[in-house]
């Protein structure tokens, strides 16, 4: 069984080396699936990943000022 996304990223810090065009494919596809398992849970919640912003404990916040629209 392959090793959760989070695992072989921190791996991958660890243990610098090169990595093949497979391997970078694999671990964005993986990425992406994550972001959308994620944005589907705050969709689920009642929350608009795409226009709300919530600071990284977990509450809705109003927007700073300076942040980048993404």
């Amino acid at each position: 069984m392959e090793r959760p996304i989070e695992e072989r990223l921190n791996a991958a810090m660890e243990e610098p080396r090169d990595f093949s065009m497979r391997e970078i494919s694999e671990i964005s596809r993986d990425a992406m699936e994550e972001i959308d398992r994620l944005k589907g849970l705050l969709n689920a919640h009642g929350i608009n990943p795409m226009s709300e912003y919530i600071c990284k404990c977990g509450l809705r916040r109003s927007v700073p000022a300076g942040t980048p629209p993404f």
